[in-house]
């Protein structure tokens, strides 16, 4: 599916650094198609993430972040 998701996903926290917000973004560590940690658009647009295992390992990291993207939440 090219929607433009991921791409959106990282313009948006793109923005979020520019004004000065602690971002972080997270992908599920399975997802190694582009990159093992950046999450990568189809577009090669790319930014660093943490891989996590399980979604209750974002609440653990979550906590000292202003905006927090999340990638492929289906997986």
């Amino acid at each position: 599916m090219l929607y433009g998701k991921t791409e959106e996903l990282i313009g948006r926290l793109n923005l979020a650094r520019i004004a000065k917000l602690h971002v972080e973004i997270f992908k599920p560590r399975i997802d190694k198609r582009y990159d093992e940690e950046n999450v990568v658009s189809h577009n090669a647009t790319s930014i660093h993430s943490t891989p996590v295992v399980t979604a209750s390992q974002i609440m653990l990291y979550a906590n000292d972040f202003d905006v927090v993207g999340i990638d492929e939440a289906q997986f």
